[in-house]
């Protein structure tokens, strides 16, 4: 659970990755992610969102910075979901991140 990033900090990320999606979706999908996303990821959240700059984040073989540059078109937003998916199970995460 996050709980230095904001749901408004959040949303504004979401909205930036992915404008073409709905308000109230993008709402719904805040709320679960500040209640599911992994506690590790709360400072490189905050952080984006108050600055705008990527911070170094590493978890085991990948660096958020890694999903970037492996990820054709990947937003902040997208590596943070993919991260997370490694950090609770790296078998699944590694997959996602590298197909």
């Amino acid at each position: 659970m996050l709980r230095k990033a904001t749901e408004a900090g959040l949303y504004k990320i979401i909205r930036e990755a992915h404008p073409h999606w709905n308000d109230e979706a993008s709402r719904i999908i805040v709320k679960n992610n500040v209640e599911q996303f992994d506690e590790s990821l709360d400072d490189l959240i905050s952080t984006y969102a108050e600055t705008g700059m990527i911070t170094f984040f590493q978890h085991g073989e990948f660096s958020i910075f890694d999903i970037i540059m492996i990820r054709d078109n990947c937003s902040f937003y997208d590596a943070v979901e993919l991260i997370d998916a490694y950090i609770k199970d790296e078998v699944d995460g590694k997959l996602r991140i590298i197909e």
